[in-house]
């Protein structure tokens, strides 16, 4: 996929699943990269507090999958002082596995109405930590803050800092705000740092996310727009399915399978 050099399925998909079915899936389907997630709580297919044993196992796996690591994801509550510290453990996760990325949101994976004032009062802590590591933390769109590419992109702003930027999602731009994605992420490109692929069935508060190109959400238009501007930055697909949960091992798989296979046909690449 050579428009953009790093394309990564994000863990998250294969939520109920071990992190082992989730990279033998990743991998099967075509797929090189992968985006891990280690959310406490939701998702955490690595925990936070990997000794290096276990980060030399990790390695080992990945390179018996044929996969790298492109960024990780882990959500917590930067309002709050025990999320934030989570926030740090997570940015030295991602120092010590060699990665320059970690997504997160403003007030975790659910939390929708976060308090700014305690959010700017946590973040320079946390930005500073990051800049030491050599990490970038991205604020993905969720939530209400940063819940489209403007107002993250305000949020930004206020924060000042070389080391938070934007991981836009394509599909939550719609489910949190119903704003479509295109102008809305190109308001936002100068600060993104990373991209989830994403795509949407349905309005605000509507959960339907659908493996990429079968949903409403023009992704050619999106990857067009995204080479126009030269983007290099990783982007990572996520299917999260619907409302009535998560389907069988087999299904997310297949899943994956057809992202994949539409993607490619986006790219206009031969599989």
């Amino acid at each position: 996929m050579s428009r953009f050099p790093t394309i990564a399925v994000n863990t998250v998909t294969y939520l109920p699943y071990s992190l082992d079915e989730a990279l033998g899936g990743i991998r099967a389907a075509g797929f090189r990269w992968v985006e891990i997630a280690s959310i406490p709580g939701v998702c955490q297919h690595i925990p936070l507090d990997m000794d290096d044993t276990a980060i030399e196992t990790l390695r080992r796996k990945l390179a018996s999958a044929g996969l790298q690591l492109c960024s990780l994801s882990s959500h917590t509550d930067l309002t709050s002082k025990e999320g934030s510290r989570f926030a740090m453990r997570a940015i030295s996760l991602a120092s010590r596995l060699g990665v320059s990325i970690v997504n997160t949101a403003v007030g975790g994976p659910s939390n929708e109405n976060e308090d700014e004032s305690l959010f700017l009062e946590n973040i320079p802590e946390i930005a500073d930590w990051a800049r030491r590591s050599r990490v970038v933390l991205a604020l993905e769109i969720h939530g209400t803050l940063t819940a489209t590419g403007r107002k993250s992109h305000d949020l930004i702003r206020k924060v000042n800092h070389p080391n938070v930027k934007i991981n836009y999602d394509t599909g939550n731009s719609l489910y949190f705000a119903d704003t479509p994605p295109y102008e809305d992420l190109m308001e936002a490109l100068p600060e993104v740092v990373h991209i989830h692929l994403k795509d949407k069935i349905g309005g605000r508060g509507v959960w339907n996310f659908p493996p990429i190109g079968t949903g409403e959400i023009d992704f050619r238009r999106i990857l067009d727009s995204l080479s126009a501007a030269d983007f290099s930055g990783p982007m990572s697909i996520e299917i999260e399915f619907t409302d009535k949960g998560w389907p069988s091992l087999a299904e997310v798989d297949a899943a994956v399978v057809v992202a994949f296979r539409n993607l490619t046909r986006l790219l206009n690449i031969a599989g």
